[in-house]
Order: C-alpha cells, then structure tokens, then sequence
C-alpha cells in the first residue's frame, strides 16, 4: 500500500515537473534564441559572435577602428581635391592673420613682390574659405550619418547575433550529484529572481561525447566513398564495438552524475536582479545599525545562509558564454583552449606588426621624399614644390587608411577561421 502510495505521489511530481517544463519550452521559444531548425542550442555561429568569446575589448576594437578606418577613406577621397587645389592656388595656412582668412596666405601689402600663387583679391579668397568650410562640414555631417547608420544597423543585428543563453542565464555550483528535482531547484531560485524557465545541468559524459563524434565523422567519410573505405570501415566497426563495451544501451543520461546546472530566466534583467540579491542575501555583514547610539558600528558577521535543501551550500554567478559550456561538457580542458586562444592572438599580433612597420616605412618614405623646409618656409619663398607638398601628403595618408582598413579585414578573418 504504502508502495502504490510513493508511486503514486512521484508519478504527480513526474507529471507536475512535465506540464511545468512544457510551460517552460514554451515560454523558452518566445525568446528567439534558437538556430536555424528552431533548436535551442547555444552554439555560437557568426563571426561577431565568435569575436565576443575572446573580450568586449576586441569586439569593440574591429567595431570603431573598422568604421574609423572607413571614414578615414571617404575623408581622403572627397577632401583630396580641395587640398590639392587650394595647396596649388592659395598657399598653406598662415597663423599671422586672423578670421576667414587664416585659412590661406594672402599676399601681404608690405611686400614690394607680390607672389604669383597668392590671392589678391580678399573677395575671392573669402568665397574659397567659404565654399572649403561647407564642403567640410558637408563632409563631417555625411560621415556622423554613415557612422550613425553603421551602428544602428550593428544594433539592430545585435539583438539577434549576440543575444545567447548566458544573458538569460545563472550558474549554479554546489548542487548535489543526484536526489533532487528540477521543481526543487526552481522553488529555490524563485525569491531571488522570480520565475526560472528551464533548468539545464552539465554532467560527466566522460569521453562518451567525444568517441559519438568521432564515430559520426567516420560515417561521413564512409558514406562520401574513397580509395580507404575499407580501412573507414574496420575503424568505425571497432570504434563502435568500443563504444557499446564502454558504455552500454541501458546507460540514461538521467542517471549520469550532476557537476552543476544552469537556470534560463525569462529576461535578462531578471537573470541580474537574482544574481545581486543572491550575493546580498549570502554575503557578510561588515557595517551594524546600533538602535541605542543610532549609528552603524563595525562588526564581522555572515548573514544567514539559505541553504538547498536544508544541507547544501550553493554559489550563484552569471553562466559563461556557450562555448564554454560546449566545452565543459565535452570535457576539453583549459590547456587546449589556451593553445588555441595563444594561436589565434600571436596571429593578430603579427598582422598588427605588419600594419605598424607598412605605416612606419610610409611615413619615412613620405619625409625622405619631400625636404626638410617647413610649410611657412615653402609659403614665404613661393617654392614650386608646395603643390608636391600636398598631392605626397594627402596620397599617403589614403594610402595609410586602406592599409589600416586590409589589417582589420585580416584580423576578422583570423577570428572566423581560427576560432
């Protein structure tokens, strides 16, 4: 009796815990974090995504100097024909006067000769400096536009590139490898953070998941055909046979040990608000209001701890990005994953090598190929290779914006094939 009692009352909790993860998928599916067959995975697939792995930092890096680098371009190509010009026309500028015509040398009344390339006419050179102060700030507005499309576009592809289950999601060490339930879990996490989803656990597979790929990846050789379909086929006949010897069919994934799990909130700010109220609620106290002398006074005491399930003692933090997880669960360590982060980053230190020593030989290319004499000195002396001057100068620095524009392409594309 007793017997049917206990069936029945864990087939209620079987069908609660069923009706509650129903729920639960469905709300999941509300949320778009899916791939292309609707399934929930958190699998990293695009390149922004990939960058994001390793910092904000690099993200932010191929985000505005590829957007400096490009506007940089545009800079040069559409002010390239007005420095040329004014160089070869109307002198340099000249700090001796003021207003609208501190932009060029007018000729001075003083000088008995007058320079040929100078301005005369105070009119014309007014309407220059005018016409060359539009154009800028045609120029300048055009770019805040592109650079405003640019990131509202990155914005709107934000929402849906980056947005992966650690946003929604807490990490939850301590838990005991088995004898509890998923509606136990959720019932302790509910006061921090209100309503949890789903729960999620990382097991130990061992090297099960690693032998199933390697299996698989055979069978795709074989079905592909070759010259070494025979050798294809006795390995994965003996991979196989070690496979079932290792772990056998009866072998439930349920009955696997728990290392931790993982709690999917419905949004983001939820997920936030139990992670600080967890770590308020379990932390020390080190200040004490004393209602006698009405003033907080020192102390070193630990708040009471809401343990789980009365005996265990859980850590709550904000759940890493999903390749990590991918990688717990197939049990790579550490040491792999820094040789590959170590292969990757010598990569782009060496591209950014690269860029600084092709910068640094334009740069002293560019002072070897003009003289030492300075733009005033050019100015005052009415010298020929003004108008060189110029065309060099602005030549270079387009050259110098493509240059830094190619490195980020080939650092993007280090992070796409390497990562």
């Amino acid at each position: 009796m007793e017997n049917n009692t206990c069936q029945d009352s864990e087939g209620e909790m079987e069908s609660d815990n069923n009706s509650e993860m129903q729920h639960a998928k469905e709300e999941a599916e509300k949320t778009k974090i899916c791939d292309e067959n609707g399934k929930r995975y958190p699998i990293c697939s695009t390149p922004l995504s990939k960058i994001r792995n390793y910092g904000l930092g690099f993200w932010l890096y191929m985000l505005f100097l590829k957007s400096i680098a490009v506007i940089s371009v545009i800079l040069s190509i559409l002010v390239t024909p007005v420095v040329v010009t004014n160089g070869i026309v109307n002198g340099v500028p000249s700090d001796e006067r003021n207003g609208l015509f501190d932009r060029f040398c007018l000729a001075s009344h003083t000088n008995e000769e007058k320079p040929q390339n100078f301005i005369t006419d105070e009119k014309l050179a007014g309407d220059i400096v005018l016409f060359t102060d539009v154009l800028y700030s045609l120029t300048f507005a055009l770019c805040i536009l592109i650079l405003h499309k640019y990131f509202n576009k990155r914005i709107d592809e934000a929402e849906y590139e980056l947005t992966f289950m650690n946003d929604y999601s807490v990490e939850i060490k301590g838990i005991p490898k088995n004898g509890f339930t998923d509606q136990q879990l959720i019932e302790y996490l509910q006061p921090y953070g209100g309503r949890v989803v789903e729960i999620n656990y990382a097991r130990y597979f061992g090297n099960m998941l690693i032998d199933y790929k390697k299996l698989s990846e055979l069978n795709k050789k074989i079905a592909l055909g070759g010259k070494n379909k025979l050798k294809l086929t006795e390995k994965q006949s003996k991979l196989a046979q070690s496979i079932l010897q290792k772990y056998p069919n009866d072998t439930c994934i349920k009955d696997l040990d728990k290392l931790w799990a993982y709690a999917v909130f419905e949004n983001p700010k939820k997920k936030t608000r139990a992670i600080a109220k967890f770590s308020y609620a379990n932390r020390r106290k080190l200040w004490e209001y004393d209602v006698e002398k009405k003033k907080y006074r020192f102390c070193v005491a630990t708040r009471k701890f809401r343990k789980f399930l009365g005996k265990h003692r859980i850590h709550l933090k904000t759940a890493p990005d999903p390749t990590e997880i991918i990688w717990e669960n197939l049990e790579i360590t550490s040491k792999n994953r820094c040789c590959r982060r170590f292969i990757v980053f010598a990569v782009v230190g060496v591209l950014l090598l690269i860029g600084g020593m092709i910068i640094y030989s334009i740069r002293a290319s560019q002072d070897k190929m003009s003289d030492t004499n300075s733009w005033r000195t050019l100015n005052t002396v009415n010298s020929n290779d003004i108008g060189k001057r110029f065309k060099t100068q602005t030549l270079m620095n387009l050259i110098i914006s493509i240059v830094i524009f190619g490195i980020n392409e080939l650092i993007e594309l280090t992070f796409v094939t390497l990562v």
